[in-house]
């Protein structure tokens, strides 16, 4: 029998449903929207109080209710009914996934799968919020107390968190990337101060120990290069060089100082960008790194593309001066396919850069 899933929708009213045909094969979906518009992260304690009080086994929360999205909804429902209502339920549940959180792939990365960073558990989960969520989807009996969660809600990340940090298993499903450049995650080539809804980020990714990032057993430098690179990725560049700066010339791969060269590159301040990056020598992430951008500049729609694709990549050698060149080119429209480019190949650069292979 498929399981009953309550679902709260962040908007102002449910508008037209369209469910999938597959979609109610999968799951009964009961919908409610929160009756004011909200922001496609945020939602309030109170509305997750229907939710948490009604009888249904399961529950979920959607920021938007298009067929793809009330899909991936009901798989998700699926899948966790399966684990624990299933074959299964009589068996150990160590290892089950209580919930699942659906998420928008930051890009269709070139050097990997969707979400193309290797790293511990810990540092992963610091590195979600990044990208966007949809909705997450839960077995109300097996999750959180109702107090718990309400108490832990402040955004769907919010909710994650509070839940890993119980010790629950969460899967993290991913969708394909917004093809709306003006609402894309991907990281900007010149960053701006984030906002105020960025603060609480900032508090965790400086305040969280080394073992909360999974860098436990990490030396010390390597903690502070990693810590700089989180911060980084969230566009926190002030506190970010604070810390590479603090292990200038450190370390054997000198990660810090390579987070330090794109924190000059995204400044903007493009000379000492190029005076760190001439400090680098040539790091092991450079050969993907060309790999990558070779393939990224194939792909795009402007003339201009081929000629820098020459200049950053020359014998399979990549040129990191030439992609700061093309980044302060580019820096007056990033929306444009040239800067759309050059911001893929920052994301392939910072994944590999993050990345614990």
């Amino acid at each position: 029998m498929p399981p009953q899933v309550d679902v709260l929708i962040l908007a102002a009213d449910l508008g037209t449903l369209q469910i999938p045909p597959d979609a109610q094969n999968l799951a009964v979906l009961n919908f409610q929207a929160t009756g004011t518009s909200a922001s496609s992260d945020s939602l309030q304690a109170h509305q997750i109080d229907a939710l948490t009080q009604k009888p249904a086994s399961m529950s979920a929360i959607l920021t938007d209710a298009s067929p793809e999205s009330l899909r991936a909804i009901a798989q998700a429902a699926a899948r966790i009914s399966a684990d624990f209502d299933g074959p299964q339920a009589n068996t150990p549940k160590i290892g089950r996934e209580s919930a699942e959180i659906l998420v928008e792939a930051i890009d269709t990365q070139a050097t990997g799968p969707v979400w193309p960073v290797s790293a511990p558990d810990g540092y992963q989960s610091a590195l979600l919020p990044r990208a966007r969520p949809l909705g997450i989807v839960w077995k109300n009996s097996e999750l959180l107390p109702a107090e718990q969660v309400r108490s832990g809600l402040g955004s769907i990340w919010d909710f994650y968190f509070t839940a890993v940090r119980a010790g629950q298993k969460v899967r993290v499903s991913w969708s394909s990337p917004s093809k709306n450049r003006q609402e894309s995650r991907l990281p900007k080539l010149c960053s701006h101060r984030p906002t105020a809804a960025g603060k609480p980020w900032l508090e965790f990714l400086k305040s969280a120990s080394p073992a909360d990032l999974g860098l436990g057993r990490a030396v010390r430098i390597d903690q502070i290069a990693r810590r700089a690179g989180l911060l980084q990725w969230y566009d926190f560049l002030d506190e970010s060089h604070q810390l590479s700066q603090s292990i200038e010339g450190e370390g054997d791969d000198l990660r810090g100082d390579y987070w330090h060269a794109i924190m000059h590159r995204r400044e903007p301040d493009y000379s000492n960008a190029k005076y760190w990056f001439r400090r680098l020598g040539e790091p092991v992430q450079y050969a993907a790194l060309a790999c990558a951008a070779r393939s990224i500049l194939t792909s795009c729609n402007n003339s201009a593309s081929d000629r820098w694709r020459d200049k950053l990549i020359s014998d399979d050698q990549w040129n990191p001066f030439a992609f700061v060149d093309l980044c302060q080119a580019c820096a007056q429209d990033e929306t444009s396919d040239l800067a759309w480019a050059a911001r893929r190949i920052q994301f392939a650069e910072m994944c590999l850069l993050l990345s614990f292979d």
